[in-house]
């Protein structure tokens, strides 16, 4: 969905500016505008949980929690879910997987004043998390890319570990994707 292109986009800056500062000639030969593609970039979580999906992990991120810049815990480096008392956790209408909502139950769990409102976008929670009226929970990858303006504080909490992917449809017998394929590092395909 969206995120995925935000995430396409964001390695595609981040390679050609890459190559630029080595010295390389980057030349686009085509671009898919949220379309069907024969590749696809997104954290573990969001890769269908029963099927026809193959990947690869390419790298990892950490949730992190979207702060205002004068909240009291934006100096931290990480923080622990039960350091949260009173807050107001934002969360995407639409964000059901597991651990986010293990991670959700645990921080509403003890009566600490925490609740948690759901926001339609990315622009919504990072707007009300810069204005003071939530905190937002992200990638790091992500955050560090679109919350302009805010403290990025870790969460102390091994769910908040997750992996970035590569996916593709294991039937897809696009040569170049093929090639592509090869030149990663060692497979480790799983089919989902």
């Amino acid at each position: 969905g969206t995120e995925a292109q935000d995430w396409t986009e964001m390695l595609y800056r981040m390679y050609t500016h890459w190559a630029d500062k080595h010295g390389f000639k980057v030349q686009v030969m085509d671009i898919l505008e949220g379309g069907d593609a024969d590749l696809g970039i997104g954290f573990s979580f969001e890769l269908p949980p029963n099927g026809g999906l193959s990947y690869r992990e390419i790298g990892s991120s950490d949730l992190c929690l979207v702060l205002p810049p004068e909240h009291r815990l934006s100096a931290r480096k990480t923080v622990a879910l039960s350091e949260l008392q009173g807050e107001n956790l934002l969360l995407f209408e639409d964000q059901h997987y597991a651990f986010i909502d293990a991670l959700v139950e645990r921080f509403l769990a003890a009566d600490r004043g925490n609740r948690a409102t759901q926001v339609q976008n990315l622009e919504t929670m990072i707007l009300h998390s810069r204005l003071g009226e939530g905190i937002g929970l992200l990638p790091r990858l992500l955050a560090q890319e679109r919350a302009v303006g805010c403290a990025l504080v870790g969460i102390s909490d091994p769910l908040c570990q997750i992996s970035l992917c590569l996916c593709w449809k294991p039937e897809n017998e696009n040569p170049a994707l093929l090639r592509f394929l090869e030149h990663l590092s060692p497979p480790q395909e799983d089919a989902l």
